[in-house]
């Protein structure tokens, strides 16, 4: 792919990356396998410890689509997407994990179904669970008041370039118990749509492969629960949900 390709990009993906070194080709692979759709990709390295440094250069030398970004110190997730972001070309924006995959030939149904419905600001679809969780996860209908309740979309959504040139941004929740608690997604989706913004479900699309663990954020969520649905709450007031 030339670099004018690059440029007419129709998805941007973003994939955050920490000590990431054995998962993150299967990731990049999943996107670089997407028939119909001209993808960018840029890798963001968030100071890992590992070899996956050397390994997002060597796979930004080895395709001209893939970008490399190597932050200096460890921001966590909100942070490494935004700079990501900063750097994107394509269209439409959407974020996969290292540790993650998406399933082949969901990235044209999902820009088809948007591009169809230019009233809506986001598409998401299924997502398939490993590890903590063995289940395939469908979303219903889109419903505004569902996400004041859960992340009905998950982190996995496609949405508009135009939602980051209106200036909404991925934001850390705080820090809580001496760790970082991001909840970028929600947080992220919670602001498209109090910006006006409509999402759209496609629950017969299945979209991420997604590795569920037991620790790393996730422990770190549900360690300091309380205070961190306090802080969503206080933020976004709408929001009912009991847990995290």
């Amino acid at each position: 792919m030339n670099i004018a390709e690059v440029k007419r990009s129709d998805i941007s993906i973003l994939v955050p990356c920490y000590n990431c070194a054995t998962t993150l080709k299967r990731a990049v692979d999943s996107v670089l396998n997407q028939p119909g759709v001209n993808i960018e990709i840029i890798l963001i390295d968030d100071a890992s410890t590992d070899d996956t440094g050397t390994l997002i250069d060597e796979l930004a030398q080895r395709y001209a689509n893939i970008s490399a970004i190597h932050r200096p110190e460890n921001g966590r997730i909100a942070a490494a997407l935004n700079d990501g972001a900063t750097m994107a070309v394509g269209r439409y924006i959407m974020r996969l994990d290292a540790d993650d995959w998406l399933e082949k030939g969901c990235l044209a149904r999902m820009l088809a179904a948007i591009e169809a419905n230019p009233k809506v600001g986001f598409v998401y679809g299924c997502r398939k669970y490993y590890g903590r969780r063995s289940d395939t996860y469908t979303p219903k209908p889109f419903n505004r008041a569902d996400f004041d309740v859960h992340n009905a979309a998950g982190y996995c959504y496609l949405f508009r370039r135009d939602v980051w040139d209106m200036g909404i941004r991925w934001e850390a929740l705080g820090t809580f118990g001496g760790a970082i608690i991001d909840l970028e997604d929600w947080q992220h989706l919670l602001k498209m749509m109090n910006a006006g913004l409509e999402g759209m479900a496609l629950p017969d699309t299945l979209v991420l492969h997604y590795t569920f663990g037991w620790t790393g954020t996730w422990q770190e969520l549900k360690a300091n629960e309380g205070a961190a649905l306090a802080e969503l709450k206080r933020r976004f007031p709408s929001v009912k949900a009991v847990n995290l």
